[in-house]
């Protein structure tokens, strides 16, 4: 959970969190006796948690397709993500405490322990100085989300090349090239998704959907139950990147509409587009998962509907509810920003 929590940060990806993580934990896991099907649900779940702790990739493309602050799209999930990494901390103790097979390690004495962390921690110096620098760098002002990019790119290459000594010149070639084609191929879907957005203001479609959301009810927490819904039903199909466009151009006018902060309901969409990235049927994070490990659906269905409903599902419900949980970094960080003026005219 904490690996997941942390490549988030570093990445912005669940889907490079369960490729990186697991890799290399699920096998692990399973030699220290976890049963397979739950090694692989526990990844494929904490995979989410990169959507909620920024930098996150689906939060940048939300709060660009919104028109609103990407560094306050990025400050509203991180407490829901920080509690959901606590939740899937006690759910996965809770769920095998009963478990014999998992063998555990001999306790040691805090000088070994702490001289283990000291060499490991020195070895990893530099890779998790990175989230630092860029999340340091946005919220102090000092650089923009954009321009936070670029430092991460060339700090990144920097360290892989000179420090690690793991990628070549080839290899940042490829590096290159691959993201040139990720990032052509999601500017292409920005293109048309924004084509369709302006279709659908100009056919009134948002206001459309507002006024039928109204018409079943006026009250705002049924209205938002149902967005929920149909932000789980958009995640279980999409990918998180393309879910969090669709949110913002088909759902943002409804939010206006009947009051809710365009920020509080970014911490929304983080937290259920997760959500239906690993709720079934369709659910591509979980499936990704089971094919990265070899594992048939069967084996890890149960585990992850447990995680599921005892931990994302009430965290959906407490993010919708309690908006002072997604609002409160935002407000008490970026008030007296930039952010806080835009913030202002948007709900006057």
């Amino acid at each position: 959970m904490l690996a997941c929590a942390m490549f988030g940060a570093i990445s912005g990806s669940a889907t490079a969190a369960i490729a990186a993580i697991g890799q290399i934990m699920v096998p692990r896991m399973v030699k220290e006796g976890y049963p397979e099907g739950h090694a692989t649900a526990l990844v494929a779940c904490s995979s989410v948690l990169a959507i909620m702790i920024p930098p996150s990739i689906p939060m940048i493309v939300f709060a660009i397709a919104g028109g609103i602050s990407v560094g306050a799209a990025f400050l509203s999930t991180l407490i829901p993500g920080l509690m959901l990494t606590t939740i899937y901390c006690l759910l996965n103790f809770v769920f095998l405490r009963n478990n014999d097979t998992i063998v555990i390690a001999p306790k040691q004495p805090f000088t070994e322990t702490a001289r283990e962390i000291a060499t490991t921690g020195s070895q990893a110096f530099f890779s998790l100085l990175m989230p630092l620098i860029i999340l340091g760098g946005i919220y102090s002002g000092v650089f923009t989300p954009t321009e936070a990019a670029a430092v991460a790119v060339i700090y990144s290459a920097v360290v892989a090349m000179f420090i690690y000594r793991g990628m070549t010149l080839a290899g940042l070639y490829q590096a290159i090239v691959s993201s040139a084609v990720i990032t052509g191929s999601i500017m292409a879907v920005l293109f048309f998704l924004f084509i369709m957005s302006r279709t659908m203001v100009l056919e009134q479609i948002p206001n459309q959907l507002a006024d039928l959301l109204i018409s079943i009810s006026d009250n705002k927490i049924i209205i938002l139950l149902m967005i929920n819904v149909l932000l789980l039903l958009i995640g279980m199909i999409v990918d998180d990147v393309s879910g969090g466009i669709l949110a913002a151009v088909i759902f943002l006018p409804v939010i206006k509409a009947i009051g809710v902060d365009p920020v509080h309901f970014a911490a929304i969409v983080g937290t259920n587009l997760g959500l239906g990235n690993i709720s079934p049927p369709c659910a591509p994070l979980l499936y990704m998962a089971g094919a990265i490990n070899k594992l048939s659906l069967d084996k890890y269905l149960k585990p992850t509907l447990k995680f599921l409903v005892f931990g994302h599902l009430p965290m959906v419900f407490i993010v919708t509810y309690i908006p002072e949980i997604s609002l409160f970094l935002p407000e008490l960080v970026l008030e007296s920003s930039d952010f806080g003026c835009w913030r202002s005219a948007y709900l006057a």
